[in-house]
C-alpha cells in the first residue's frame, strides 16, 4: 500500500502505535517537553514524572559511573551512558515525535483535500 492510499483509508490515528497517534497524547507530550526545557534540573523532573506514573528510576547508580540507562515514558525512549544523557536523548526523541506528528497531520489534511477533489499541490 502506498502512503497516500494509507492516508486515505486510515482515519483513526488513535489506533496507530505510539503516542503521536492521539492528539491528547501530543498535548501531554508537549507539556512534558515544556517542563523539561524550563527546568534547571530536567533529569529530576523526568524522574519525578516517571515515578508518579508508576514507573521505575534507577536511583542506586553511582554518579560518576558509566551505565547504559534507558528511559521509556509516554511512548518515547531515550538512552545514554548516564541518567542525564538518557534524559537529553529522551527529550530529543520526544521533540522529534511531536514534530513528526505535525508533519503527519499536515500530510493527512492534504490527502483529505485531494480525496475531496480540492486543489492540492504535490504532497508526496
Amino acid at each position: 500500500m502506498h502512503l497516500l492510499e494509507f492516508l486515505e483509508t486510515e482515519t483513526d490515528c488513535s489506533q496507530m502505535s505510539g503516542t503521536w497517534g492521539a492528539q491528547s497524547g501530543m498535548k501531554e507530550l508537549n507539556d512534558i517537553i515544556g517542563q523539561l526545557e524550563s527546568s534547571t534540573d530536567p533529569e529530576d523532573v523526568l524522574r519525578r514524572l516517571v515515578l508518579e506514573d508508576g514507573g521505575n528510576w534507577p536511583d542506586a547508580l553511582e554518579p560518576d559511573g558509566r551505565h547504559l540507562v534507558e528511559i521509556q515514558f509516554r511512548g518515547v525512549t531515550g538512552f545514554g551512558f548516564s541518567e542525564a544523557a538518557a534524559t537529553r536523548n529522551w527529550l530529543e526523541n520526544a521533540r522529534r515525535d511531536v514534530e513528526d506528528h505535525g508533519w503527519l497531520a499536515r500530510l493527512r489534511r492534504g490527502a483529505d483535500h485531494a480525496a475531496a477533489g480540492e486543489g492540492v499541490s504535490s504532497i508526496l
